[in-house]
């Protein structure tokens, strides 16, 4: 260093190390904010498949299934008959819905969520979008495990899938296991 201040040498040399280590630091940002939008999206995705799942199974808990089916028209519609109370007989049904639609649309893929008897027209009452790069798989979604008159089981599987290998390890899908016919008091 001369007497008159830095040499050019000396502040090219300060400039390239400054701008080494914020490149460096913009790296780490980067990364750092990647993390992050993953972590929010595993979040997003398992509180609404927990509040899904939750839903469904309160009705199910307080009013027991008495059939479940899926539409004719389309086989990505489920529709649940729950019963007025647990001990479920025929007089007992009184025709609540419980109704979950399936849209596997690739741009804006969605669970639709009925709370009641629905007509055609009616807004559902939760719409769960799934976040960018989430898709809903192929079905069945509904299925019956049938071991004894005194075991009868529904099965609703919704499988939610991501290419990406930063979701790969938790399993998104929706799953209800829950009893239902006239059998459900026997399980309570």
């Amino acid at each position: 260093m001369n007497e008159k201040g830095f040499s050019i040498i000396e502040l090219l040399i300060c400039f390239v190390l400054v701008s080494i280590i914020s490149v460096s630091m913009f790296q780490v940002v980067l990364e750092y904010q990647d993390r992050q939008q993953v972590e929010q999206t595993k979040a997003k995705i398992l509180t609404y498949k927990n509040t899904l799942t939750k839903k469904i199974m309160d009705k199910v808990i307080h009013k027991g299934v008495w059939s479940a089916s899926t539409s004719p028209l389309n086989s990505n519609i489920i529709i649940l008959s729950l019963c007025q109370s647990l001990d479920c007989y025929e007089s007992d049904y009184v025709g609540e819905t419980v109704k979950l639609e399936i849209d596997k649309n690739n741009a804006n893929p969605s669970i639709k969520y009925y709370d009641s008897d629905y007509l055609p027209g009616v807004k559902p009452n939760e719409v769960y979008e799934l976040p960018d790069g989430f898709i809903i798989g192929d079905g069945p979604y509904l299925s019956f495990d049938n071991r004894d008159e005194n075991n009868k089981l529904l099965l609703i599987n919704i499988p939610i899938e991501n290419e990406n290998s930063d979701f790969n390890n938790e399993d998104y899908s929706i799953k209800i296991i829950a009893p239902y016919g006239n059998w459900t008091h026997v399980l309570r």
